[in-house]
């Protein structure tokens, strides 16, 4: 009998910009819209919006990251994609897939901490955002 092991994951965390003259009311489709489709592929994480950027840590096969990724990568609604982290070191506290809206100033702390202390950033914000 062959045994083969789970696929690894991985975690990318980055932040992007609304894109400038883009109305507010797609705010809540590009959340709704990444919950559909992250629930749909198997990913977790969490999506943040602080009234201009949007953070997103995503947690999942390589894969999948790469087809997530791709889409926010390509979509018109937001602008200045900037990678923060992407590793497999996996918070433990991401156990489904959340949004919500954080403040403007706990977002500029986990922009300014780059690659892993971005993620422990990342999740200390959770913690003080207005989650769903």
């Amino acid at each position: 009998m062959v045994h083969t092991l789970p696929d690894p994951e991985f975690v990318c965390l980055y932040v992007s910009q609304l894109t400038p003259g883009t109305d507010f009311v797609e705010v809540q489709r590009i959340i709704q819209e990444a919950r559909q489709r992250h629930t749909s592929l198997g990913l977790r994480g969490a999506l943040v919006f602080d009234g201009e950027r949007f953070a997103q840590l995503i947690v999942g096969r390589q894969e999948l990251l790469d087809t997530a990724c791709t889409f926010i990568e390509n979509d018109a609604r937001s602008t200045g994609l900037r990678l923060l982290h992407r590793g497999t070191d996996i918070p433990k506290l991401v156990p489904r897939w959340t949004s919500g809206y954080c403040g403007h100033l706990d977002l500029d702390l986990v922009v300014n901490a780059g690659g892993g202390a971005a993620v422990q950033a990342f999740l200390r914000l959770l913690e003080g955002a207005v989650m769903d």
